[in-house]
């Protein structure tokens, strides 16, 4: 799996060392991490990463702008984004955030590595699976011009239509 670790440049010194420890961490699990350095990206290099990355993980410690835009960049692309921080509660920034794949959590030099292997089995859960099937030609017919109408890609308006079942039926996960 391909992770994408953020954290910000600003008075990093102090969490250098716990930076280490997570992208340790990565490495001990077998996970790919798409920034190896926390260098300044152009602004079209960070929105690749956060896509083709399968999860998304932010070092919210040290709140900054350029942390709130990519976490909600991340889940403006439906990915299993992970925010830690070492307080005893969130930052508030975060504490609002109520999206189904968006997890967070707190540690310290002990906990990391088992906080993150926790969030990562977790997030992995949450990732999007590929699901593909055959349909008659008359059918895709109907579904474009569904999502045309509704202005929305196929695979969301099929999405959709599955979700308003399982409400439909009260089926929860």
């Amino acid at each position: 799996m391909k992770v994408y670790f953020f954290a910000p440049q600003i008075e990093q010194t102090q969490y250098i060392p716990y930076y280490q420890i997570i992208k340790n961490t990565f490495d001990d699990y077998g996970y790919k991490n798409l920034l190896p350095s926390q260098k300044t990206l152009p602004y079209q290099k960070m929105i690749k990463l956060l896509k083709e990355a399968d999860i998304n993980i932010f070092d919210c410690s040290m709140p900054d702008s350029c942390t709130g835009f990519q976490i909600s960049k991340s889940l403006e692309f439906n990915k299993p984004t992970i925010a830690l921080y070492q307080n005893t509660s969130p930052p508030s920034f975060i504490d609002s955030i109520n999206e189904e794949k968006f997890l967070s959590a707190s540690y310290n030099k002990e906990s990391v590595k088992n906080v993150l292997h926790s969030l990562l089995q977790k997030a992995q859960l949450l990732a999007d699976k590929r699901f593909n099937f055959f349909i008659s030609p008359s059918l895709l017919n109907y579904l474009n011009l569904m999502s045309h109408e509704f202005g929305m890609t196929k695979s969301t308006y099929l999405r959709n239509l599955i979700i308003e079942d399982k409400k439909k039926r009260r089926i929860d996960d």
